[in-house]
């Protein structure tokens, strides 16, 4: 179902009354934290959509993950709404919970370590990520995608991409495979329904004694009130910021197109 406030979801989570039988999982963008530079928020991207789907149409799909990439690193992260950190948390108290994003893991021009630097953005926005050496692993049983691995930090999965990397239904299956007791349920907030479905058709194959919840979080994509030291995007300045992004992903794809 879609879930467009945070008041809708808190109340969808606590009429599930979890236990430490179900496993929580939580998207990251658009989920946990947003950009907060209007000129990055999805109601700009919706607004200028026309540029935006041009932009994307121009770029092989390795830049278009790039490009995705870059839009996510050109602005602070914040919560996508105040009280979400402490709703996450207190979902973490009572269920097994994890973070899952599709964001890519590798090194890139202006970025040395994405895992990193998403472990920071989420800790900065206030959410909690187990740093703990033994929890850092990187997965070198999936296919090398742009120079890097699916990897784990503490509770934060990253798939590495979405076009070449790891589905989020084929890594779940994956995370599943290492657990001595399944979980009896599944609940999935996400802000795609695409990846909600792909995780759902997984499980029914794999684990079909698992029941799969997913709830569709569409909360962050409306307008948000303007943060302060910031204005209000033109299509002028979207158009320039997409250039600039634009460029860095066709520079960062190099060492890794077909020839």
């Amino acid at each position: 179902s879609e879930i467009k406030t945070f008041s809708a979801l808190k109340k969808e989570l606590n009429n599930l009354y979890l236990s430490k039988k179900d496993l929580v999982i939580f998207d990251v963008d658009m989920v946990l934290t947003m950009p907060r530079d209007p000129l990055f928020q999805s109601f700009s991207m919706k607004t200028y959509g026309k540029d935006y789907r041009r932009c994307l149409n121009r770029l092989s799909p390795k830049q278009q993950e790039l490009l995705n990439l870059y839009h996510i690193l050109k602005s602070p992260q914040q919560a996508t709404h105040d009280k979400m950190p402490k709703l996450v948390k207190s979902v973490a108290r009572q269920a097994k919970q994890i973070y899952l994003t599709g964001s890519l893991t590798g090194a890139f021009p202006r970025i040395r370590n994405t895992a990193e630097w998403r472990v920071f953005s989420l800790a900065s926005a206030g959410y909690t990520v187990d740093k703990c050496a033994k929890h850092f692993k990187k997965y070198k049983k999936f296919p090398k995608y742009l120079g890097s691995y699916p990897v784990r930090i503490g509770n934060l999965f990253m798939t590495n991409g979405v076009n070449g990397g790891v589905t989020k239904g084929t890594f779940i299956i994956f995370y599943l495979e290492r657990f001595y007791l399944p979980p009896t349920r599944i609940i999935m907030i996400d802000d795609n329904l695409q990846q909600l479905n792909f995780v759902r058709e997984h499980l029914e194959e794999h684990y079909p004694g698992i029941q799969f919840i997913g709830l569709h979080y569409r909360a962050a994509y409306k307008k948000y009130p303007l943060p302060h030291g910031y204005s209000n995007p033109t299509r002028k300045t979207f158009k320039r910021a997409l250039r600039h992004l634009e460029k860095l992903a066709r520079k960062a794809a190099k060492p890794y197109e077909k020839k």
